[in-house]
């Protein structure tokens, strides 16, 4: 299984590389969160609108670096997910 560092990697490289021109959504409930004092903090959107390609990849990919920036240790773990109060 992926580090949450790692899987944002694995992301950037597939943003990088897209040749779409349609939204790109996290929409998944197991997409990366991290843990704040207020709560679980999703990463990326999660709608069903996504990002619009490739006006918003510049936008997706700071969000990326940003995440990349986060320690690791604060990433949600998926096994955590059925633990939350959210679902």
């Amino acid at each position: 299984m992926l580090s949450p560092h790692e899987e944002l990697r694995e992301i950037r490289m597939m943003v990088e590389r897209l040749e779409i021109s349609g939204r790109l959504c996290f929409d998944h409930f197991i997409n990366l969160a991290y843990k704040t004092v207020l709560g679980i903090v999703w990463l990326f959107k999660q709608d069903y609108d996504g990002y619009k390609m490739p006006e918003e990849r510049v936008k997706v990919l700071e969000i990326i670096d940003s995440g990349l920036k986060i320690d690791e240790s604060l990433y949600v773990r998926v096994e955590e997910l059925s633990e939350l109060s959210a679902i």
